[in-house]
């Protein structure tokens, strides 16, 4: 004899889902697959369930009132394959912060989520937004995966500095391509002639090859003798790369090395001790107070602020989900003269 009364966990667990979408699919809601609805539907018949009516019309009454409040209440989702190192990313707190600025203005509320990848990384994103009852949400993708945009057609989406511009949603985003040009264009003016450039790998997965590619362009106006191959930084960047960057540097006879993670200035010394003779340093994503780095500085904070007011514009336009016609808004990078790659005399 059941000593205890039938559970949408005791559903959940049969079906091996979650309670949340045991309670959506009963609700016959849209953001879970028919097909799983419908098993759900016949495992809760077999077991005997039903549901709480007077519950129901409490949550009803809920949604109602809430409704307006939880269109206003966006999801600030740093979706990335190592929750707990990137949860504390200098980059996508900047931009969360440029974000919560905008959001205030804005009347809505803004929260930061930290998302792991996988197989079920749209299922389970997508249950933690309907439990939480968010209306909106802002997606900075740092994982080399596709972002799990899949199942979330009832929320008003942005997505921040993801490579790819088919984005069935609203795109922002650094101008990578024209940063990294503008900067081997600036060096070649200081008289710089083998430019090198070294990959961050927690730079480079998410973005694809931009950097590479921007590369490319500049250097097919360059002479073939003054044309470098890029190195690819193995591990967390040049402290597990050390040897392998030597050998780059020495075999290519770099003059300037040009750098895609945020921390050049913790690894100058790391970088200029590999050689015996003076060698320019420059940065493609310079923040905080590194003002003596030559190099490229990006506005996190005004790409968060673009984000959370394009989110803005669309929650009050009633959008949800895919759009026909999408936007894409590009933050352009601003040169920093610096100290570390100073023009070479004639």
């Amino acid at each position: 004899m059941r000593l205890r009364p039938l559970t949408m966990g005791d559903v959940a667990r049969k079906v091996g889902v979650s309670a949340s979408t045991v309670s959506l699919a009963l609700r016959e809601h849209n953001s879970i697959p028919l097909a799983t609805r419908s098993l759900i539907r016949q495992v809760a018949n077999q077991l005997g369930y039903r549901r709480d009516a007077l519950l129901d019309a409490f949550n009803a009454l809920r949604h109602k009132s809430d409704q307006a409040l939880h269109t206003r209440s966006t999801a600030f989702v740093v979706h990335t394959r190592s929750p707990n190192r990137q949860g504390g990313f200098e980059q996508a707190q900047l931009i969360f912060a440029g974000a919560r600025e905008a959001a205030k203005a804005s009347g809505h509320s803004l929260d930061y989520v930290t998302h792991g990848g996988g197989e079920s990384a749209g299922t389970r994103l997508r249950e933690i937004l309907e439990a939480r009852g968010y209306g909106s949400l802002i997606l900075l993708n740092v994982s080399s995966e596709a972002p799990p945009l899949a199942g979330l057609e009832r929320l008003c989406t942005v997505l921040i500095d993801a490579p790819s511009s088919d984005s069935p949603v609203d795109l922002v985003t650094h101008a990578h391509m024209d940063s990294a040009r503008l900067l081997v264009k600036k060096l070649r003016q200081r008289g710089y002639r083998r430019i090198g450039l070294a990959c961050s790998p927690d730079q480079e997965r998410p973005l694809g090859r931009i950097h590479r590619m921007a590369l490319k362009y500049e250097q097919a106006t360059m002479p073939r003798d003054e044309q470098v191959e890029p190195l690819l930084l193995e591990g967390t960047g040049i402290l597990d790369s050390l040897a392998s960057a030597r050998a780059w540097m020495e075999g290519n006879q770099v003059d300037v090395v040009i750098t895609n993670g945020p921390h050049l200035s913790r690894e100058i010394s790391y970088w200029r001790g590999l050689l015996t003779r003076d060698l320019a340093l420059a940065s493609l994503e310079l923040c905080g107070d590194d003002r003596d780095i030559t190099g490229i500085r990006q506005d996190h904070a005004l790409l968060g602020r673009t984000a959370m007011e394009q989110v803005a514009v669309r929650v009050e336009s009633g959008a949800r989900g895919p759009q026909a016609h999408t936007s894409i808004s590009c933050i352009a990078g601003l040169w920093n003269e610096g100290e570390t790659a100073p023009a070479l005399r004639s």
